[in-house]
């Protein structure tokens, strides 16, 4: 075992939410006349009251179990905000209100997976300002959040507890970016904006509110609390996609809860459809749980081993905006063709094609033949598949035809078996302290906990405090480049050292155009030849 420290000067890395005027009714609307910014002052006390009496529990029952997220009115017909992710695959969504004991079935207006945005409906069909005075929809800003603006979130959030019920919070912070951008996670794609108010799991599909009007700035959906940096869907975008759900239409939508798919080596095999909605585009042909799209129109969400997590879904949802397959006040959807993998019942992957708006989802090789029920994937508990390997890495899995099953090739002759090969873990470490930048590594361990710890040790004992693990390997290596003379940088974690440390440095160069490599070793201590 071996591990290291050192320090850098002032480096520190950087990781991978207008209406139209309608005369003197306090505040901007947009053009179907939502109110959009109010222009009424009110105390803080008031702006409080209005927030918490709009936000609502929203409560699901899934194959998996049941959860909670954090959804909102903003329409007084009952019309509730939350992020797609939070409802797609629910049989059964209870709406927890303000001021009522009993919780209120809803059902599901519209989504948008890209944008990870849905709007909900009370099945009672309730009108907000006669169901009780505790209860009050919530206004959009208006326009884009700005650097420095104060705002708050609200929410459910998993880790504050009342016995086994989880309470209502209320956190503060600031926008910490100048500008709304487009942000691709493994799953969606959509304009968000950054902030500082601390969120949990649960405060999903909440809103972030202006501090100054109790207005909804952006959704939130995301965050990183090691980086102390959150993620709300821009209000701006949000209110746009709102308007159409409410009006009955999905937007750039399959219909699914979709998740980029890796392989355990960490090569994007395409886009893992993790749950379904009652949706006609996936459901008229086919699409199940658990299929993985590996194309969509002529876009390829494979065909790069280097390719990013974040990439792929961003491709995937850039095609569904540029063939639009959702029908809209446009007019109807478009036709997109489609590929999938699927693991079928005779434990055997196979590649099926098909077209949204239109074929039936078939066999690759034989249009004649239906794609085949779907078996049973299990995954393991890093959620890697493994029963099997998608025909993209390992082509002797997938099959075109059921019946006949395909002749076996030759066997080859039969090699002996390789002694069993020792697991090694390595660590880096990081922190900063004022204007330094320092990290710790070790390398050669029995253990991910083993590696961990001797990487903070290698910190402490060169009186480095502050310091939490970036990244571990399992019998990987890691590479971290950054910008010389600025407080930038990127890592990366692959197979071999020479490719890792590539890996890192492109990425860093591709995002700042002037890096530099730092540090490269391996689990094994490949690289950390003295």
């Amino acid at each position: 075992m071996k591990k290291l420290s050192f320090v850098l000067s002032t480096f520190l890395v950087t990781f991978m939410g207008c209406g139209t005027d309608m005369g003197n009714k306090g505040g901007t609307y947009n053009d179907n006349g939502h109110l959009l910014r109010t222009t009424d002052s009110e105390t803080t006390d008031g702006i409080f009251e209005k927030i918490r009496a709009g936000t609502v529990k929203v409560n699901t029952t899934k194959e998996s179990g049941a959860g909670w997220g954090t959804g909102f009115f903003i329409h007084d017909d009952g019309y509730i905000v939350t992020n797609n992710r939070v409802v797609v695959g629910a049989g059964e969504l209870l709406i927890g209100i303000n001021g009522e004991e009993r919780l209120i079935n809803a059902e599901l207006q519209g989504y948008s997976e890209c944008a990870d945005l849905a709007v909900l409906k009370l099945t009672e069909n309730t009108k907000i300002p006669s169901m009780n005075s505790n209860v009050v929809s919530l206004n959009w800003y208006g326009v884009r959040a700005t650097m420095g603006q104060k705002i708050g979130v609200v929410g459910y959030p998993g880790d504050s507890y009342s016995d086994t019920n989880p309470l209502f919070t209320y956190n503060e912070g600031v926008v910490s970016t100048d500008a709304t951008y487009q942000k691709s996670t493994h799953w969606s794609s959509t304009e968000i904006f950054t902030h500082s108010a601390y969120t949990s799991g649960g405060n999903s599909g909440g809103p972030v509110i202006d501090r100054n009007t109790g207005d909804v700035l952006g959704v939130h959906y995301a965050g990183s609390k090691d980086q102390n940096r959150f993620f709300a869907i821009s209000g701006t975008e949000a209110s746009e996609l709102v308007d159409e759900m409410i009006a009955g239409y999905n937007v750039y939508s399959l219909g699914i809860n979709p998740r980029v798919y890796l392989h355990s080596d960490g090569k994007p095999l395409g886009v893992l459809v993790k749950d379904t909605l009652p949706s006609k585009i996936a459901d008229d042909i086919g699409i199940n749980p658990n299929d993985i799209i590996v194309k969509l129109a002529s876009s390829l969400l494979y065909e790069d081993s280097d390719i990013e997590r974040v990439k792929t879904l961003n491709k995937y949802c850039s095609t569904l905006r540029t063939h639009n397959p959702n029908a809209s006040r446009d007019g109807d959807g478009a036709v997109v063709n489609i590929k999938i993998q699927r693991y079928a019942k005779n434990n055997r992957w196979v590649s099926c094609v098909g077209q949204l708006n239109g074929k039936r989802l078939t066999l690759e090789d034989d249009s004649s033949v239906g794609c085949p029920d779907s078996g049973k994937i299990n995954f393991d508990e890093d959620g890697f598949i493994v029963t099997g390997q998608s025909s993209i890495t390992d082509p002797d899995t997938v099959y075109s035809e059921l019946e006949p099953e395909p002749k076996p090739k030759p066997k080859p002759e039969p090699k002996p078996k390789p002694e069993p090969t020792k697991d090694y873990y390595g660590s880096l470490a990081i922190s900063s302290e004022g204007s330094l930048y320092m990290a710790g590594y070790s390398w050669n361990h029995d253990s991910k906990n083993e590696a961990e710890n001797s990487a903070l040790e290698a910190c402490s004992e060169n009186g480095v405090t502050g310091c939490r693990i970036l990244t571990t390997a399992k019998n990987q290596c890691i590479a971290f480049a950054v910008v010389p003379g600025e407080t930038k940088g990127w890592w990366a974690k692959y197979n071999t050292l020479k490719y890792t440390e590539n890996k890192a440095l492109k990425s860093c160069n591709d995002k700042y155009n002037r890096c530099d490599s730092w540090i490269a070793f391996c689990a094994d201590g490949t690289g950390t030849e003295d």
